[in-house]
């Protein structure tokens, strides 16, 4: 009887040891989070709003006053997101510029209404009138307020969405 005891609390033990090793093996095997290109994120991002993403790209500015957002730049340039400090992120320096960078953060995204684009058009025309060099400045954002606008019809939307990211942490790449 007493051999038959011991038999069964080995059993017991070796099964128990077992199972521990099998779910530590299956935490170490899983996978890291995917780093994207920024350009992927902004092609996914409406299926990501408000999710975590980890993207990588270039920074190519840093705001100088605050230092609490930063512009990171995809591979080839064409498209960039910002990035807002929070999280464990206190701020940017501007010696980050140039460099690449991991970011993990939040994205969000800003709709900007028809509304919201009439009112901004019409006090840039406002100003175009008194601006002495031609509201050069102006023409370039009322060339960016008509691509939206574009866009917005392209897509059948009443708003235009401006995806940029709640940052949570950053670590600089080595180029």
């Amino acid at each position: 009887m007493k051999n038959v005891v011991l038999i069964m609390l080995s059993l017991v033990i070796i099964v128990a040891c077992g199972q521990k090793q099998n779910k530590k093996s299956v935490k170490e095997t899983e996978p890291k989070a995917l780093v994207l290109d920024v350009t992927q994120v902004l092609q996914n991002a409406v299926d990501n709003i408000d999710k975590e993403v980890v993207f990588r790209g270039w920074v190519s500015h840093v705001c100088k006053h605050s230092g609490r957002r930063c512009f990171i730049k995809s591979e080839d340039g064409s498209v960039s997101i910002r990035v807002e400090a929070g999280g464990k992120i206190n701020g940017f320096n501007k010696e980050l510029t140039g460099t690449q960078m991991k970011v993990q953060g939040i994205l969000k995204v800003k709709k900007l209404s028809t509304q919201y684009m009439d009112e901004w058009q019409a006090k840039l025309e406002a100003q175009e009138n008194d601006i002495e060099d031609g509201g050069e400045h102006c023409s370039a954002e009322l060339d960016n307020i008509n691509e939206m606008r574009d866009w917005m019809k392209e897509h059948n939307k009443d708003y235009y969405p401006i995806y940029y990211v709640n940052g949570i942490d950053y670590e600089v790449l080595g180029e």
